[in-house]
């Protein structure tokens, strides 16, 4: 937790983009020893999906179901198993861009820092994003719900709001806490209750909160 949060909002503006692209850099091996890192597959995707209670994705994952090539079938129409590496490079990076996109309530602004390619339009993009949430009602609940048990942590200091028995929210002081399955806390400084659009809702286009696909609307 950085002790001096005035000083960090004026040094970089928004702080958790800043954090976000040092991170990586904290993360150091003590003298001596080294860091062995591994790429698990679709660990976002993963995660999300046990967090949730997604009961039909764990399921695949647990089947060995190549969950990109999965979405992809289902995007373009296909018959399950049509879509592979090999055959459909381009429309299985489209199922891979769902997961990466849309899992954590991204919509078409979160897609299009992931795929710059131009190849689909924003009105296809979005219903994709509603095909995506569709089939994901367990997630869309999920966060709902941490929204909404956030939202009652800083309503009531000193409360400790449970979400599915992993998310801790707690108020304590200025900062509101968020407390991970693996018991590592996130702090969120000054955390405020205002009748106002979110400073993070910038919709690429109005057709995209017209068809309730932004990140304000999760549906």
């Amino acid at each position: 937790m950085y002790r001096d949060p005035e000083w960090l909002d004026a040094a970089y503006g928004d702080a958790m983009d800043a954090v976000a692209r040092a991170s990586r850099h904290w993360i150091t091996a003590e003298e001596g020893s080294r860091i062995i890192a591994g790429d698990f597959v679709s660990v976002e995707a993963v995660i999300l999906a046990c967090l949730a209670g997604e009961q039909w994705k764990i399921d695949a994952f647990a089947k060995g179901v190549p969950i990109y090539e999965y979405m992809a079938d289902k995007i373009y129409s296909l018959p399950s198993g049509t879509v592979t590496k090999q055959t459909h490079p381009a429309e299985r990076q489209d199922g891979k861009t769902c997961e990466l996109a849309f899992g954590y309530q991204g919509a078409l602004g979160a897609w299009l820092k992931f795929d710059s390619s131009g190849r689909h339009s924003d009105e296809r993009i979005i219903e994709i994003c509603k095909s995506w949430r569709a089939e994901h009602p367990a997630i869309v609940g999920f966060w709902h719900d941490l929204e909404n048990y956030a939202i009652e942590a800083v309503r009531t200091p000193g409360s400790l709001c449970v979400v599915n028995n992993f998310i801790e929210f707690e108020c304590v002081d200025e900062w509101l806490t968020m407390v991970l399955p693996n018991g590592k806390r996130i702090w969120y400084w000054d955390p405020q209750l205002r009748a106002c659009m979110p400073q993070w809702h910038r919709p690429a286009s109005e057709a995209e909160c017209a068809a309730g696909a932004c990140d304000c609307q999760p549906r």
